[in-house]
């Protein structure tokens, strides 16, 4: 005789909509909680403005390009800037001096190389132009402003006005060769032709002079980096506080931000006022470890995006497949991996995530850290004869607390961990975000055992 299920009575469709509820309330709770936090700390502006501005771009810098004696050696401002070009991945550090050039993201069509016919104007300009427009920039903006000098090919490209000629155009080795000097207060360097010790003794050339400035910066990608990804900041010279570099509203900066300064500064109109800082004493290690949390930072958001809409896709898969076999067996498994969750961020933090190619890549090693403290989870609920899910919940507590009682110890956080509070924003206690994200997890484990006690009277 075959027997058919019963279809479930109203209380049971009750309970699956009272737990699916839950279950989506748990998900949007875990991944936006370390999203918020307090703002609001006093900044320091850095008084007077100097009288000569040098911006060195470098694509693809890295903190331990730069000798560490320059930071050491001299007050300097330390932090990162995020390139935001127009060009999503696979980018030229040309798109980062078109960015600069156009005060917007802008793209140059792939032209990555530069060049500069003798009297200093952009080769190619107009087509550069046009592959800049498609993006909605308009190149020139920077150099229309006022009298602005390019050190290197590259830097022609940031420092050409809207017919694509430069002010005042030198050759690395004629600048180095003639002491530094130029003609505009606002010189734009192509740190690409300066090597190594080179551009480690440039720098501090510049930093020593009176009533001169020097911003060292990540101009564009290195290999197999998103343009958008932080590129770190270094500061040295007159009219600086010590400290990290700040944007206006406390969060992390961005390229354009830097043209907008730059365009300022140029006009005559305003001083420096991008380079807001938390004032503070910035040493050789601590401007690495630095620059390091903040460029993770600066990434972290498209990490929270990624699963966010990860976890909406699973979310409707449910809905629409409810009925479906495969459904139903997987759905006991979906606990087990959401209450997971908040470990295998913690496991992810653990690791330098933030230095992958893309944050497609880091959410997938969040994903894997879940899967595995999932099945370590299964594992520990076979030999305790306990719930996966509860097991999964005891886990993730417990990382979360260990979090919480590390930070309150040693009074700082992870440098790359998903549930550390922002570097560049208010100055909110390390462990809150691992607090707020402990509370969530205890609260939906006391709703699940509370179902469950319901259905298992």
């Amino acid at each position: 005789m075959t027997h058919t299920a019963a279809p479930p009575d109203a209380r049971t469709r009750r309970e699956r909509v009272v737990a699916a509820a839950v279950g989506a309330l748990l998900l949007v709770g875990v991944l936006l909680a370390p999203l918020l936090g307090p703002d609001g700390v006093p900044l320091v502006s850095p008084p007077g403005t100097p009288q000569r501005l040098v911006v060195v771009g470098v694509p693809g810098l890295g903190v331990g390009e730069l000798d560490p004696a320059l930071l050491d050696g001299r007050p300097a401002v330390v932090g990162s800037v995020a390139t935001d070009t127009a060009v999503s991945t696979g980018g030229c550090a040309a798109d980062g001096w078109a960015t600069l050039s156009a005060g917007a993201p802008a793209s140059t069509g792939r032209r990555c190389a530069v060049g500069v016919d003798e009297l200093g104007g952009v080769t190619g300009w107009r087509e550069v132009q046009d592959a800049a427009a498609t993006a909605g920039a308009t190149l020139g903006r920077l150099g229309d402003s006022g009298c602005v000098a390019a050190v290197g090919s590259a830097a022609a490209l940031g420092a050409a006005r809207s017919d694509g000629t430069t002010a005042e155009w030198l050759p690395v080795a004629d600048w180095v060769s003639g002491g530094y000097a130029s003609a505009c207060p606002v010189v734009l360097v192509d740190g690409q032709e300066l090597f190594g010790s080179e551009r480690s003794e440039a720098v501090a050339a510049l930093a020593d002079q009176p009533g001169t400035q020097v911003w060292v910066l990540g101009i564009g990608p290195g290999a197999l980096r998103s343009d958008s990804a932080p590129r770190p900041f270094l500061a040295f010279g007159d009219g600086l506080t010590e400290g990290r570099l700040v944007g206006a509203d406390g969060g992390e900066p961005r390229i354009t931000d830097v043209a907008g300064t730059l365009r300022s500064v140029v006009s005559g109109t305003s001083a420096l006022e991008l380079l807001t800082v938390r004032a503070g004493q910035v040493g050789a290690v601590a401007a690495t470890a630095l620059v390091e949390q903040q460029g993770a930072q600066g990434r972290r958001d498209g990490i929270w995006a990624g699963l966010v809409v990860t976890g909406l896709a699973l979310s409707v898969v449910a809905l629409l497949g409810a009925r479906s076999r495969l459904v139903r067996r997987l759905r006991p498994s979906w606990a087990v991996a959401l209450a997971a969750l908040p470990a295998g961020l913690q496991l992810t933090g653990l690791t330098w995530w933030w230095r992958l190619p893309s944050e497609p890549l880091a959410v997938t090693g969040v994903l894997v850290g879940t899967v595995l403290v999932a099945l370590a989870a299964r594992a520990l609920a076979t030999r305790l004869a306990a719930p996966a899910w509860l097991m999964a919940a005891a886990v993730s507590a417990g990382t979360l607390l260990a979090t919480m009682l590390t930070t309150l110890l040693a009074g700082a956080s992870l440098p790359g961990g998903l549930l550390s509070p922002s570097p560049g924003r208010a100055a909110e206690p390390a462990w809150l975000p691992a607090a707020a994200v402990l509370a969530v997890t205890v609260l939906g484990t006391t709703a699940g055992l509370l179902l469950r006690r319901r259905r298992h009277p």
